[in-house]
């Protein structure tokens, strides 16, 4: 049987709703202060042609400034995955991952690190941390 391949013009998917907001004072604390806590931040971002490529957490806030920041979490094989994601008019466009072996669990400072910057917003930003 042959392997199903999903077609190069598949569009990006669309984020769920499920997630929490950051603002952009929290989402560059969450950049400065990743080093601090020993936490290695992995980025990847969506290219027209190439699919996704690894890239530069910096270098993701470069390219899209105007993208609006959005925490979730999803099982894996060894507990929660968190991840910052990226989106442009609702499409993931970026997203940020704590550096891990693979199939190992992520580092406990990166989801207690991602609650810490959803607080930072909630005081900061209490209208976009309602939406």
């Amino acid at each position: 049987m042959p392997i199903a391949r999903r077609p190069a013009a598949t569009p990006s998917p669309v984020v769920c709703t499920d997630g929490w907001l950051l603002g952009p004072a929290a989402v560059s604390w969450v950049l400065a202060e990743a080093p601090w806590r020993e936490v290695r931040i992995t980025a990847a971002r969506r290219t027209d042609h190439d699919g996704w490529v690894v890239c530069e957490p910096g270098e993701v806030l470069d390219l899209h400034p105007e993208a609006l920041a959005v925490v979730t979490q999803r099982p894996g094989c060894r507990g929660l995955r968190s991840l910052v994601g990226f989106t442009v008019d609702g499409v993931l466009r970026a997203a940020w991952m704590a550096e891990r072996a693979p199939r190992s669990a992520e580092p406990a400072a990166w989801p207690a690190l991602l609650l810490e910057a959803v607080a930072r917003t909630a005081r900061a930003e209490p209208a976009l941390a309602a939406k």
